[in-house]
């Protein structure tokens, strides 16, 4: 009987597989097809946790310090990504002026940018938010002006044609005709952005952070803190792209059907 693709829309589609691939890791660990000490069980980890949450709360510092750096650093590239994108798609001269930055740029791997950061700016948040700036800023220049570009110029026409003023044309349609790139880029930015984040804060980070836990748990080979560092990096970057992005692809491209179920 072919499965109900209901049952995986929404967040289920994330949980069940999830729930499956921790019921497996569980069992594997607990019949001893590989060493605790190398892979711990979901259930000592969920242990482990709470020894970190309670009765001081080291855990919820280490993701709240986080999430603080990641959201001042990745707001500032949305706003920034998306203004120069749209600049560079609008106008040609200023995509010839811009465009071999963005080339050059994004080819570079963010942490490379640490080191020298570390040098003009020293330790502590600045550093980390400007490492997950530039994370974010280049994926999202990118393909917000590769969407602006790739909007029909018969769409514009017809809308000039129309009477529709410049204003009303970019608002109507370059924007909703670029928004599946912009939005695309705004993903990208995520991942990037958190990848960012823990690269920086292992390098940068004086105290707190959830890269900075990982780092410090290392000198203690504490395994378990290691691996609730990538299980809670990972479940951020999901649910900042559920109540992030798919908030707003659901108001705008889902809801123009400019994609498919």
């Amino acid at each position: 009987m072919p499965v109900d693709s209901e049952i995986f829309k929404g967040p289920a589609g994330f949980i069940i597989p999830i729930v499956i691939l921790v019921f497996i890791w569980e069992l594997v660990v607990d019949i001893g097809l590989i060493s605790s000490s190398l892979l711990p069980a979901p259930s000592t980890l969920l242990i482990r946790a709470t020894q970190l949450s309670y009765p001081e709360p080291i855990l919820i510092h280490h993701i709240l310090e986080s999430l603080y750096r990641f959201a001042v650093g990745y707001i500032l590239a949305v706003i920034a990504g998306i203004g120069i994108g749209v600049l560079m798609g609008m106008s040609r001269i200023w995509y010839k002026m811009l465009n071999p930055f963005v080339s050059l740029f994004i080819s570079l791997p963010t942490i490379a940018w640490v080191p020298l950061l570390l040098v003009i700016v020293g330790l502590g948040d600045a550093t980390i938010i400007i490492a997950i700036f530039l994370g974010a800023f280049f994926p999202m220049v990118y393909n917000t002006t590769t969407g602006i570009q790739g909007v029909p110029q018969q769409l514009i026409w017809a809308s000039r044609s129309m009477g529709a003023g410049r204003g009303a044309t970019f608002l109507h349609v370059v924007i909703p005709g670029s928004m599946v790139s912009i939005l695309t880029g705004m993903k990208l930015g995520v991942g990037n952005a958190w990848r960012a984040l823990v690269g920086a804060e292992m390098l940068a980070a004086t105290m707190w952070g959830l890269g900075f836990m990982i780092y410090a748990a290392r000198a203690f080979y504490d395994i378990r803190a290691m691996f609730i560092g990538l299980v809670l990096i990972g479940l951020l970057s999901y649910l900042v792209d559920m109540a992030l992005i798919q908030t707003i692809e659901n108001k705008t491209i889902r809801k123009w059907g400019m994609v498919r179920e």
